[in-house]
């Protein structure tokens, strides 16, 4: 009997410390919830514009080409069965609905409105840190994490064959170009790398970031592509290379970003004919505004504040006179103004409460309306007529908007989104000079060629 007493008052001590568990966590979801759907809200509302989905290829098809018949294909049709759904849905009608509507709401709630979600990675990430591990995996490849904070991702040797291939195509694309009076450039951006050994080791993993970039350069030169390699000018400036990325970020710094955009124009005036005014680039003539602790980048969302912190984030805006007309399709936008309103989303630079800002917020965007399928910017204050049709990837983000105080008039497109034909909109726009601004590091870019939304499609 005394046992048995024993073990029901244990039981009970166990049901009251899960109650009150239980009691603590719903009361928390309580208290958090409003903030975090204050916050969410106000990261949807992310500018002023109507986002709308537009029909690329509808308005720039693709050159028919001859059809090949097919050998030994696969079907695209599943094989018969009675699916999960089809069961559910013979107990009763709108029951696949109800069930698939509950789980939509669970899997929003564990992405997106569970409480402690950041809590619970940051925790664990900070319990790697303590052991001492340097790599955190993630969705878009493995990080790689210096002593002080410093991140960058970590980069798989690129396929020698497949990257010659893909470079004998842009040839093919810049002999295009030249048949139609048309220059072309290749502008390697700069990547950010960790320490890498002539082994391609980088604190004990591989990793083979420099070793990619040297690879494709020697084959841009190699096959006689026009190109620039932003990389190499880097590493060859006085400062740290470091300096030019985030710690968190991927990404190069908006004055690394002039930078680029400076060294871009002193070679447009160098070899294809413009007449760029190179003093626009001048750093003194530009106002810096400084959001400190305010920008958490991708490769610190994924290792979590575990690991790093929210780190300042800079704003560089011309004290010059600017007048730019911009159109973006599909956010229905079509403005004139200043840089700081025509060129820069201001909705991204709002102040939100932690964690929320962190972890959903991308000051870097901010840059040109980050990724867009089309943008197209004329400045009012150049007379030049010159034209630039620029293909680019997140790097050119921050890049174009300073490179275009001097040219008049610039189109970005960015593959990954424009499904249309590169060669349609080419015949239609007409431009001066197309130029690829790429992320040099990443070998992405460069395989699978032939699938569509490819920063080298250009068909």
């Amino acid at each position: 009997m005394i046992r048995s007493s024993m073990h029901r008052s244990d039981l009970s001590k166990e049901k009251l410390t899960a109650c009150i568990f239980t009691a603590v966590l719903l009361l928390s979801f309580i208290a958090l919830y409003p903030a975090y759907r204050s916050n969410r809200n106000a990261m949807q509302e992310e500018h002023p514009y109507t986002e709308t989905t537009i029909d690329w290829e509808a308005l720039y098809p693709f050159a028919k080409e001859p059809s090949t018949p097919q050998t030994g294909a696969v079907s695209d049709t599943e094989p018969a069965g009675v699916s999960l759904w089809q069961k559910l849905d013979a107990i009763g009608t709108g029951w696949a609905e109800k069930v698939q509507s509950i789980e939509q709401r669970f899997t929003t709630l564990s992405e997106e409105g569970m409480p402690f979600r950041y809590r619970l990675s940051e925790l664990f990430c900070r319990y790697e840190n303590i052991l001492g591990i340097q790599r955190v995996d993630s969705s878009d490849g493995p990080v790689l994490i210096k002593d002080d904070g410093w991140m960058a991702y970590q980069y798989a040797y690129a396929n020698d064959e497949n990257n010659e291939v893909i470079v004998q195509k842009l040839k093919g694309f810049q002999d295009q170009l030249s048949e139609k009076d048309i220059d072309y450039l290749y502008v390697l951006a700069p990547s950010k790398s960790a320490d890498e050994d002539e082994d391609g080791m980088s604190y004990g993993y591989e990793d083979h970031t420099i070793t990619n970039i040297w690879q494709l350069s020697y084959l841009l030169n190699t096959y006689g592509v026009n190109n620039l390699n932003l990389q190499e000018y880097f590493q060859d400036q006085d400062f740290s290379y470091d300096e030019n990325f985030f710690k968190t970020d991927h990404h190069w710094t908006p004055e690394a970003a002039l930078k680029g955009a400076e060294r871009t124009a002193e070679m447009l005036n160098e070899s294809y004919g413009f007449d760029i005014d190179l003093s626009l680039y001048d750093r003194e003539k530009y106002i810096s505004t400084v959001y400190p602790s305010f920008f958490l980048g991708s490769q610190g969302k994924k290792t979590t504040l575990g690991y790093g912190a929210p780190e300042d984030f800079e704003l560089l805006i011309p004290s010059f006179d600017t007048r730019f007309h911009v159109s973006i399709a599909n956010l229905v936008m079509d403005q004139t103004g200043p840089f700081d309103t025509a060129l820069i989303d201001q909705s991204q630079l709002k102040a939100l409460s932690y964690p929320w800002c962190y972890y959903q917020g991308n000051a870097y965007a901010a840059y040109g309306y980050s990724d867009r399928p089309e943008i197209c910017i004329h400045n009012e204050n150049v007379k030049d007529g010159k034209k630039i049709l620029i293909l680019k990837d997140s790097f050119g983000d921050a890049m174009v908007p300073y490179l275009s105080s001097g040219v008049s008039d610039i189109h970005e497109l960015d593959l990954r989104l424009f499904t249309g034909s590169v060669q349609a909109y080419i015949d239609e726009y007409q431009p001066d000079l197309v130029m690829h601004v790429i992320c040099g590091g990443s070998q992405n870019p460069y395989s699978s060629y032939e699938e569509h939304k490819n920063l080298m499609d250009v068909r």
